[in-house]
């Protein structure tokens, strides 16, 4: 089951659960063996791809496919190794921003790039940021 509360989506299981004694939590009621309880799991956003990888002298533009709905911004993975060993990674904040550069690069060298979406998740406690998967990973050699 799929519910959305207060601007969260969340995926609801139901399981089985035994206490025997109060807890006094203010997220768990204390049950009777055998009740059923409802356990909660934050939906991941929808990923997103990239459309472009242009090269330049010592830089690099990612461009990417706009998302619009509740994501908050983007994460961007560049790497030599195209099996992300000694990876950086950046961060865009602002959802309606659809290509970064990233400079400071190595010359004539291959450099891999991929990216994510995330949104920011608020509960009572703290908030959290939840993260789609990885889009494909792409490539290209710096000028």
């Amino acid at each position: 089951i799929i519910r959305k509360t207060n601007g969260i989506i969340r995926r609801i299981y139901k399981s089985q659960v035994s206490l025997k004694e109060e807890v006094k939590t203010p997220q768990i009621v204390p049950v009777q063996v055998s009740e059923t309880v409802k356990k909660t799991d934050i939906v991941k956003p929808k990923g997103t791809k990239i459309v472009k990888l242009k090269a330049g002298k010592k830089k690099i533009t990612v461009k990417w496919k706009k998302l619009g709905g509740d994501i908050a911004g983007y994460q961007i993975q560049y790497s030599l190794s195209s099996k992300f060993k000694k990876v950086k990674t950046v961060t865009v904040s602002n959802k309606k921003t659809v290509r970064k550069q990233i400079n400071k690069l190595k010359s004539k060298r291959k450099y891999y790039v991929k990216i994510r979406t995330y949104r920011i998740v608020n509960n009572k406690e703290n908030s959290t940021k939840s993260y789609s998967s990885w889009s494909k990973m792409r490539s290209v050699k710096v000028k």
